[in-house]
């Protein structure tokens, strides 16, 4: 009987490692998804802003 609930503890001692790698990843996976969702919604905002203010400093140069 001792050996049949150390044989369970040792199983899911093994499964422990990959489950925790696979809930890190997941939440890497996660926060580049949200990075990336914000960076398509402003990174032409803020192209438009350095294009606006370099057409500016040129009107200003000329």
């Amino acid at each position: 009987m001792c050996k049949l609930g150390f044989g369970f503890l040792w199983s899911d001692f093994l499964f422990q490692k990959p489950i925790h790698l696979l809930r890190v990843s997941s939440v890497i996976l996660s926060f580049q998804m949200s990075f990336l969702v914000l960076l398509v919604r402003f990174l032409p905002r803020f192209e438009f802003q350095v294009v606006s203010v370099t057409g500016a400093l040129k009107l200003r140069l000329i």
